[in-house]
Protein backbone atom coordinates (compact mmCIF):
# COMPACT_ATOMS: atom_id res chain seq x y z
CA UNK A 1 0.00 0.00 0.00
CA UNK A 2 1.18 3.63 -0.59
CA UNK A 3 0.78 6.89 1.90
CA UNK A 4 0.11 9.90 0.05
CA UNK A 5 2.17 13.36 1.51
CA UNK A 6 1.58 16.32 1.71
CA UNK A 7 5.00 17.81 0.30
CA UNK A 8 5.64 17.11 -3.22
CA UNK A 9 9.39 18.00 -2.52
CA UNK A 10 9.65 15.44 0.58
CA UNK A 11 12.69 13.05 -0.20
CA UNK A 12 11.51 9.35 -0.80
CA UNK A 13 13.16 6.87 1.19
CA UNK A 14 12.39 5.06 4.39
CA UNK A 15 10.69 1.69 3.80
CA UNK A 16 10.89 0.00 0.06
CA UNK A 17 12.49 1.71 -3.01
CA UNK A 18 12.04 4.89 -4.19
CA UNK A 19 9.81 5.28 -6.78
CA UNK A 20 6.98 7.99 -8.12
CA UNK A 21 10.00 10.49 -8.43
CA UNK A 22 7.72 12.49 -11.23
CA UNK A 23 4.79 13.27 -9.09
CA UNK A 24 6.55 13.44 -6.27
CA UNK A 25 3.80 12.70 -3.68
CA UNK A 26 4.33 8.63 -3.26
CA UNK A 27 6.08 6.63 -1.01
CA UNK A 28 6.33 2.82 -0.62
CA UNK A 29 5.07 1.74 2.52
CA UNK A 30 4.77 -2.12 2.74
CA UNK A 31 3.18 -4.90 1.36
CA UNK A 32 3.03 -6.45 -2.45
CA UNK A 33 0.07 -4.18 -3.69
CA UNK A 34 -1.95 -1.58 -2.77
CA UNK A 35 -4.99 -2.07 -0.48
CA UNK A 36 -6.17 1.06 1.09
CA UNK A 37 -8.92 3.06 2.07
CA UNK A 38 -9.72 6.01 0.09
CA UNK A 39 -9.82 8.94 1.25
CA UNK A 40 -10.00 12.97 0.22
CA UNK A 41 -8.78 15.57 2.05
CA UNK A 42 -11.16 18.49 1.37
CA UNK A 43 -10.73 22.47 1.90
CA UNK A 44 -7.11 21.69 0.22
CA UNK A 45 -6.07 23.22 -3.44
CA UNK A 46 -4.49 20.18 -3.93
CA UNK A 47 -6.43 17.21 -3.02
CA UNK A 48 -4.15 14.21 -1.67
CA UNK A 49 -5.81 10.60 -1.16
CA UNK A 50 -4.34 6.94 -0.29
CA UNK A 51 -6.25 4.87 -3.04
CA UNK A 52 -7.22 1.30 -3.13
CA UNK A 53 -6.56 -0.60 -6.46
CA UNK A 54 -5.54 -4.14 -6.19
CA UNK A 55 -2.70 -5.08 -8.93
CA UNK A 56 -2.63 -8.07 -11.07
CA UNK A 57 0.49 -9.22 -10.10
CA UNK A 58 2.06 -8.68 -6.14
CA UNK A 59 5.06 -6.89 -7.51
CA UNK A 60 3.51 -3.73 -9.33
CA UNK A 61 4.38 -0.75 -7.79
CA UNK A 62 1.17 0.97 -8.96
CA UNK A 63 -0.72 4.32 -7.31
CA UNK A 64 -3.78 6.67 -8.68
CA UNK A 65 -2.81 10.27 -8.65
CA UNK A 66 -5.29 13.30 -7.57
CA UNK A 67 -5.64 13.46 -11.22
CA UNK A 68 -6.82 10.19 -12.10
CA UNK A 69 -10.16 8.41 -12.06
CA UNK A 70 -11.07 7.42 -8.83
CA UNK A 71 -10.28 10.70 -7.50
CA UNK A 72 -12.33 12.57 -9.96
CA UNK A 73 -15.15 10.44 -9.29
CA UNK A 74 -15.09 10.95 -5.57
CA UNK A 75 -15.22 14.65 -6.96
CA UNK A 76 -18.60 13.85 -8.87
CA UNK A 77 -19.90 11.91 -5.43
CA UNK A 78 -19.52 15.15 -3.61
CA UNK A 79 -18.02 13.47 -0.95
CA UNK A 80 -18.52 15.37 2.29
CA UNK A 81 -18.89 14.93 5.60
CA UNK A 82 -16.96 12.59 8.10
CA UNK A 83 -13.28 11.82 6.98
CA UNK A 84 -13.34 8.57 8.88
CA UNK A 85 -16.01 6.56 7.24
CA UNK A 86 -15.09 4.68 4.48
CA UNK A 87 -15.90 5.94 1.16
CA UNK A 88 -17.84 3.62 -1.27
CA UNK A 89 -15.71 2.48 -4.06
CA UNK A 90 -18.33 1.15 -6.14
CA UNK A 91 -17.28 3.00 -9.09
CA UNK A 92 -14.25 2.21 -9.15
CA UNK A 93 -14.33 -1.48 -9.02
CA UNK A 94 -16.73 -1.65 -11.93
CA UNK A 95 -13.52 0.11 -13.94
CA UNK A 96 -12.92 -4.10 -13.88
CA UNK A 97 -9.48 -5.65 -13.96
CA UNK A 98 -8.27 -4.48 -17.75
CA UNK A 99 -9.15 -1.07 -16.72
CA UNK A 100 -6.99 -1.20 -13.19
CA UNK A 101 -4.52 -2.90 -15.29
CA UNK A 102 -4.06 0.04 -17.74
CA UNK A 103 -3.94 2.02 -14.45
CA UNK A 104 -1.12 -0.12 -13.32
CA UNK A 105 1.01 0.57 -16.32
CA UNK A 106 0.43 4.14 -16.24
CA UNK A 107 3.27 4.75 -14.60
CA UNK A 108 5.67 3.35 -16.51
CA UNK A 109 4.82 5.95 -19.69
CA UNK A 110 5.80 9.14 -20.65
CA UNK A 111 4.17 12.22 -19.18
CA UNK A 112 2.13 12.71 -22.85
CA UNK A 113 0.76 8.71 -22.43
CA UNK A 114 -0.30 9.35 -19.33
CA UNK A 115 -2.39 12.22 -20.01
CA UNK A 116 -4.29 10.49 -23.04
CA UNK A 117 -4.40 6.99 -20.61
CA UNK A 118 -5.99 8.73 -18.22
CA UNK A 119 -8.80 11.00 -20.18
CA UNK A 120 -9.42 7.52 -21.87
CA UNK A 121 -9.98 5.46 -18.30
CA UNK A 122 -11.59 8.72 -17.30
CA UNK A 123 -14.12 8.83 -20.29
CA UNK A 124 -15.08 5.10 -20.06
CA UNK A 125 -15.68 5.07 -15.97
CA UNK A 126 -17.88 8.04 -16.82
CA UNK A 127 -19.79 6.10 -19.30
CA UNK A 128 -20.11 3.15 -16.60
CA UNK A 129 -21.42 5.64 -14.10
CA UNK A 130 -24.03 7.04 -16.58
CA UNK A 131 -25.12 3.54 -17.71
CA UNK A 132 -25.61 2.10 -14.06
CA UNK A 133 -27.28 5.53 -13.22
CA UNK A 134 -29.81 5.49 -16.11
CA UNK A 135 -30.30 1.49 -15.48
CA UNK A 136 -31.15 2.49 -11.98
CA UNK A 137 -33.21 5.49 -12.55
CA UNK A 138 -35.36 3.83 -15.01
CA UNK A 139 -35.93 0.20 -13.64
CA UNK A 140 -35.91 0.55 -9.51
CA UNK A 141 -39.68 1.60 -8.02
CA UNK A 142 -38.90 5.07 -6.21
CA UNK A 143 -39.31 4.22 -2.28
CA UNK A 144 -40.63 7.85 -1.78
CA UNK A 145 -44.30 8.17 -0.04
CA UNK A 146 -46.60 9.87 -2.39
CA UNK A 147 -49.62 11.63 -1.96
CA UNK A 148 -52.63 12.95 -4.18
CA UNK A 149 -54.18 15.56 -4.57
CA UNK A 150 -57.23 15.98 -6.37
CA UNK A 151 -58.92 19.51 -6.92
CA UNK A 152 -62.50 19.82 -8.26
CA UNK A 153 -62.25 23.41 -9.74
CA UNK A 154 -63.21 25.57 -12.48
CA UNK A 155 -62.66 28.86 -15.08
CA UNK A 156 -66.21 29.97 -14.03
CA UNK A 157 -65.60 30.18 -10.49
CA UNK A 158 -64.71 33.24 -8.97
CA UNK A 159 -63.82 31.17 -5.70
CA UNK A 160 -61.28 29.10 -7.47
CA UNK A 161 -58.16 31.03 -8.43
CA UNK A 162 -57.38 30.79 -4.81
CA UNK A 163 -56.99 27.23 -4.91
CA UNK A 164 -55.42 27.22 -7.96
CA UNK A 165 -52.95 28.70 -6.95
CA UNK A 166 -52.49 26.72 -3.90
CA UNK A 167 -52.26 23.36 -6.09
CA UNK A 168 -49.60 24.93 -7.88
CA UNK A 169 -47.41 25.77 -5.06
CA UNK A 170 -47.80 22.40 -3.55
CA UNK A 171 -47.68 20.19 -7.15
CA UNK A 172 -44.70 18.10 -7.21
CA UNK A 173 -43.48 19.34 -4.15
CA UNK A 174 -42.06 17.86 -0.92
CA UNK A 175 -43.03 17.96 2.38
CA UNK A 176 -41.60 18.15 5.16
CA UNK A 177 -41.39 14.57 6.16
CA UNK A 178 -40.45 13.96 2.50
CA UNK A 179 -43.57 13.11 0.83
CA UNK A 180 -44.03 14.23 -3.00
CA UNK A 181 -47.06 15.56 -3.54
CA UNK A 182 -48.90 14.79 -6.67
CA UNK A 183 -51.74 17.45 -7.97
CA UNK A 184 -54.33 17.04 -10.48
CA UNK A 185 -56.27 19.80 -11.56
CA UNK A 186 -60.05 18.45 -12.64
CA UNK A 187 -62.05 21.13 -14.38
CA UNK A 188 -65.93 20.25 -14.06
CA UNK A 189 -68.57 21.37 -16.41
CA UNK A 190 -71.48 22.78 -14.30
CA UNK A 191 -69.83 26.31 -14.27
CA UNK A 192 -69.67 25.95 -18.17
CA UNK A 193 -73.46 27.96 -18.85
CA UNK A 194 -72.97 30.60 -16.42
CA UNK A 195 -71.28 33.10 -18.53
CA UNK A 196 -67.85 30.92 -19.74
CA UNK A 197 -67.29 27.69 -20.70
CA UNK A 198 -64.08 26.28 -19.12
CA UNK A 199 -62.12 24.39 -21.79
CA UNK A 200 -60.38 21.94 -19.92
CA UNK A 201 -63.75 20.51 -18.20
CA UNK A 202 -64.88 17.12 -18.81
CA UNK A 203 -68.13 15.41 -17.12
CA UNK A 204 -65.90 12.79 -16.13
CA UNK A 205 -64.73 15.00 -13.72
CA UNK A 206 -68.23 15.74 -12.70
CA UNK A 207 -68.98 12.23 -11.93
CA UNK A 208 -66.18 11.32 -10.16
CA UNK A 209 -66.82 14.43 -7.57
CA UNK A 210 -70.23 13.56 -7.44
CA UNK A 211 -69.21 10.00 -6.25
CA UNK A 212 -66.73 11.70 -3.40
CA UNK A 213 -69.80 13.76 -2.56
CA UNK A 214 -71.56 10.62 -1.90
CA UNK A 215 -69.04 8.80 -0.32
CA UNK A 216 -68.37 11.81 1.47
CA UNK A 217 -72.07 12.47 2.73
CA UNK A 218 -72.37 15.56 0.77
CA UNK A 219 -75.49 17.96 0.62
CA UNK A 220 -74.31 18.57 -3.26
CA UNK A 221 -70.93 19.47 -5.22
CA UNK A 222 -69.39 22.23 -5.18
CA UNK A 223 -65.93 24.03 -6.14
CA UNK A 224 -63.20 24.40 -5.34
CA UNK A 225 -62.71 21.55 -3.74
CA UNK A 226 -59.52 19.63 -2.90
CA UNK A 227 -59.92 15.31 -1.94
CA UNK A 228 -56.38 13.99 -0.45
CA UNK A 229 -55.79 10.40 -1.45
CA UNK A 230 -59.40 9.74 -1.37
CA UNK A 231 -59.80 9.87 2.67
CA UNK A 232 -60.23 13.89 3.43
CA UNK A 233 -62.50 16.60 1.36
CA UNK A 234 -62.09 20.36 2.31
CA UNK A 235 -62.53 23.72 0.70
CA UNK A 236 -59.66 23.80 -2.08
CA UNK A 237 -58.39 26.94 -0.93
CA UNK A 238 -57.79 26.42 2.61
CA UNK A 239 -54.19 25.50 3.47
CA UNK A 240 -54.97 24.66 6.95
CA UNK A 241 -56.97 21.52 6.22
CA UNK A 242 -54.58 20.87 3.28
CA UNK A 243 -51.45 20.84 5.86
CA UNK A 244 -53.96 18.75 8.76
CA UNK A 245 -54.72 15.98 6.16
CA UNK A 246 -50.82 16.06 4.39
CA UNK A 247 -49.70 15.58 8.09
CA UNK A 248 -52.48 12.51 8.84
CA UNK A 249 -51.87 10.47 5.11
CA UNK A 250 -48.14 10.67 6.19
CA UNK A 251 -49.07 8.36 9.03
CA UNK A 252 -50.57 5.96 7.17
CA UNK A 253 -47.80 4.21 4.62
CA UNK A 254 -49.18 3.45 1.54
CA UNK A 255 -50.36 -0.30 1.26
CA UNK A 256 -49.67 -0.61 -2.29
CA UNK A 257 -46.59 0.05 -4.39
CA UNK A 258 -47.46 1.32 -8.04
CA UNK A 259 -44.49 1.66 -10.08
CA UNK A 260 -44.42 3.43 -13.68
CA UNK A 261 -41.98 0.86 -15.73
CA UNK A 262 -41.93 2.87 -19.37
CA UNK A 263 -44.09 5.38 -21.48
CA UNK A 264 -43.95 5.42 -25.34
CA UNK A 265 -45.75 7.56 -27.76
CA UNK A 266 -46.64 5.87 -30.65
CA UNK A 267 -49.95 6.52 -33.31
CA UNK A 268 -51.38 8.76 -30.68
CA UNK A 269 -51.62 5.81 -28.22
CA UNK A 270 -49.33 6.74 -24.82
CA UNK A 271 -48.50 2.60 -24.25
CA UNK A 272 -47.68 2.20 -20.67
CA UNK A 273 -45.91 -0.70 -18.59
CA UNK A 274 -46.34 -0.88 -14.70
CA UNK A 275 -46.50 -2.65 -11.78
CA UNK A 276 -48.28 -3.08 -9.01
CA UNK A 277 -47.59 -4.78 -5.61
CA UNK A 278 -47.83 -4.98 -1.74
CA UNK A 279 -50.73 -5.75 0.79
CA UNK A 280 -53.91 -5.98 -1.30
CA UNK A 281 -57.37 -5.25 0.33
CA UNK A 282 -59.87 -8.30 -0.18
CA UNK A 283 -61.96 -6.58 -2.63
CA UNK A 284 -60.88 -5.37 -6.04
CA UNK A 285 -59.16 -2.20 -6.32
CA UNK A 286 -59.01 0.21 -9.76
CA UNK A 287 -56.26 1.19 -11.45
CA UNK A 288 -56.87 4.81 -12.62
CA UNK A 289 -54.80 6.70 -15.16
CA UNK A 290 -54.55 10.48 -15.72
CA UNK A 291 -53.06 12.28 -18.42
CA UNK A 292 -52.15 15.50 -17.75
CA UNK A 293 -50.31 18.87 -18.73
CA UNK A 294 -48.09 19.83 -16.92
CA UNK A 295 -49.58 23.32 -16.74
CA UNK A 296 -52.24 25.43 -18.83
CA UNK A 297 -52.83 29.41 -18.91
CA UNK A 298 -56.37 30.83 -20.27
CA UNK A 299 -57.05 34.16 -20.74
CA UNK A 300 -61.18 34.33 -19.22
CA UNK A 301 -63.05 36.55 -21.49
CA UNK A 302 -66.57 36.06 -19.55
CA UNK A 303 -67.99 34.88 -16.58
CA UNK A 304 -67.27 35.29 -12.88
CA UNK A 305 -63.29 35.85 -13.80
CA UNK A 306 -63.79 37.61 -16.80
CA UNK A 307 -60.62 39.66 -17.70
CA UNK A 308 -58.69 37.39 -15.61
CA UNK A 309 -55.51 35.23 -17.11
CA UNK A 310 -55.51 32.09 -14.86
CA UNK A 311 -52.52 29.35 -14.98
CA UNK A 312 -53.35 25.87 -13.89
CA UNK A 313 -51.11 22.93 -13.20
CA UNK A 314 -51.47 19.53 -13.80
CA UNK A 315 -54.56 20.00 -15.43
CA UNK A 316 -56.36 16.60 -16.52
CA UNK A 317 -57.00 15.83 -19.82
CA UNK A 318 -58.12 12.50 -19.48
CA UNK A 319 -59.31 9.78 -16.94
CA UNK A 320 -59.75 5.94 -16.95
CA UNK A 321 -59.81 2.76 -15.20
CA UNK A 322 -57.37 1.12 -16.68
CA UNK A 323 -58.43 -2.23 -14.63
CA UNK A 324 -59.27 -3.89 -11.52
CA UNK A 325 -56.88 -6.04 -9.56
CA UNK A 326 -56.93 -8.32 -6.32
CA UNK A 327 -53.64 -9.27 -5.75
CA UNK A 328 -49.75 -7.95 -7.43
CA UNK A 329 -48.88 -7.42 -10.68
CA UNK A 330 -45.01 -7.98 -11.89
CA UNK A 331 -45.34 -6.40 -15.11
CA UNK A 332 -48.43 -4.94 -17.33
CA UNK A 333 -48.91 -3.27 -20.25
CA UNK A 334 -51.67 -0.94 -21.46
CA UNK A 335 -52.48 1.54 -24.48
CA UNK A 336 -54.50 4.84 -23.40
CA UNK A 337 -55.78 7.19 -26.44
CA UNK A 338 -54.06 10.68 -26.44
CA UNK A 339 -56.54 13.12 -25.92
CA UNK A 340 -57.37 15.83 -28.79
CA UNK A 341 -55.67 18.40 -27.14
CA UNK A 342 -52.46 16.47 -27.21
CA UNK A 343 -49.22 18.32 -28.70
CA UNK A 344 -45.74 17.14 -28.22
CA UNK A 345 -44.24 20.74 -27.80
CA UNK A 346 -45.68 20.58 -24.46
CA UNK A 347 -44.77 19.21 -21.34
CA UNK A 348 -47.33 16.34 -20.31
CA UNK A 349 -47.01 13.62 -17.33
CA UNK A 350 -49.00 10.27 -16.62
CA UNK A 351 -50.35 9.80 -13.14
CA UNK A 352 -50.98 6.26 -12.34
CA UNK A 353 -52.90 5.22 -8.63
CA UNK A 354 -54.49 2.49 -6.85
CA UNK A 355 -57.91 3.22 -4.98
CA UNK A 356 -60.47 1.09 -3.21
CA UNK A 357 -63.51 0.69 -5.41
CA UNK A 358 -66.04 3.26 -4.97
CA UNK A 359 -63.46 6.34 -4.60
CA UNK A 360 -62.53 4.96 -1.30
CA UNK A 361 -58.75 5.33 -0.04
CA UNK A 362 -56.09 5.63 -2.64
CA UNK A 363 -53.49 2.98 -1.65
CA UNK A 364 -50.69 4.04 -4.14
CA UNK A 365 -49.83 5.89 -7.03
CA UNK A 366 -46.59 7.22 -9.32
CA UNK A 367 -46.09 9.94 -11.92
CA UNK A 368 -44.42 10.04 -15.09
CA UNK A 369 -43.17 12.60 -17.69
CA UNK A 370 -43.97 11.64 -21.33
Amino acid sequence: MFEALNDPKRPIGGEGRPFGYKHGSFRRISGRCARAEARLKLGCSRPVAIASLPLPKPNFRAYISPDDVFIRNLRQQKVTGDLSQPVERNNFVTLGPVLRLILAWRDTMNSSTQRIVTSIVLALSNALMLSAQTSVSEDAPSKQKLVLVELFTSEGCSDCPPADELLRRIDQKETGTGQLIVGISEHVTYWNSLGWADPFSLNVYDQRQSAYSSRFGLDSVYTPQMVVNGTNQFVGSDSEKLSQALRKEDQQPPPIAVHIVSTTVADRLLNVTYSASGDFPPQEIDIIAVLADDTDRSSVQRGENSGRNLTHVAVARSLSRLTTLKSSVTESTAQLPLPPSYQRSQAHHLILFAQAAGNGRVLGTDTKSF
